[in-house]
């Protein structure tokens, strides 16, 4: 049996400029691909055939795109938010669609890991998010993440980071009754909800190694180039 995965592609990508005034940021070709497929491809390597994908901006060139998913060995259920939500509103309107347990995804990197040693692993409890954490060489893009044991102890602004460290990929083992600690829309996963569970002690942290990419920015994008061929 296959597992659920949630991905957050509604996003517009004000960063990348002109470049998502036609085409949403998750569509942006890398390596002959969007990006997004890369991701969906990613995740039914690993066993996730149920991905259900949360769009705003430009949906209906994210369906004309993947549609159902068949050509990708997954089926894929497009969930379109009438307004803006913000990341953590967004998975807040789809809760009715998601298993108890599931992987959500930004839309905008790429991490090259094990995803079944986030899923599989033993945290103590108790815990409603684990995520993937990542190493890069200057965390000053990012914002860094601190840890204590196994735990997410502190969110560290961008303006606050500096050097080498471990940053959010962006990938997320999740227990659908996390929603229920979520403000109301619209809110940030990143902002609004995380710092919040993790100063609870309800967020744990796992360190992968790995090939790593971030689309949101044009050098980001630019960089991703060359990266994902053959993954």
């Amino acid at each position: 049996m296959g597992r659920q995965a949630v991905i957050l592609a509604g996003g517009r990508g004000r960063r990348l400029g002109a470049l998502t005034d036609k085409l949403p940021k998750p569509l942006m070709p890398v390596d002959g691909r969007p990006f997004l497929e890369h991701l969906v491809r990613q995740l039914a390597r690993h066993g996730f055939d149920d991905i259900v994908l949360l769009e705003g901006y430009r949906a209906d060139q994210v369906r004309d795109a993947l549609g159902d998913g068949a050509a990708l060995g997954v089926r894929l259920t497009h969930v379109v938010e009438d307004r803006p939500l913000g990341t953590g509103g967004a998975l807040s309107a789809a809760a009715p669609l998601l298993a108890e347990r599931f992987l959500l995804v930004n839309g905008d990197t790429f991490f090259d890991f094990d995803l079944a040693a986030l899923v599989e692993a033993a945290t103590p409890e108790p815990w409603l998010i684990r995520m993937a954490l990542c190493w890069v060489p200057d965390t000053a893009r990012f914002g860094a993440v601190e840890c204590e044991g196994p735990r997410v102890s502190r969110f560290a602004e961008k303006a606050d980071s500096t050097g080498p460290g471990w940053i959010n990929a962006g990938y997320y083992w999740m227990r659908r009754s996390a929603i229920d600690e979520f403000p109301a829309p619209p809110s940030s996963l990143e902002r609004d909800v995380l710092p919040g569970l993790a100063a609870r002690g309800l967020v744990a942290g796992l360190a992968f190694v790995g090939s790593f990419v971030d689309i949101g920015t044009p050098r980001g994008l630019a960089e991703a180039e060359g990266t994902l061929v053959g993954l």
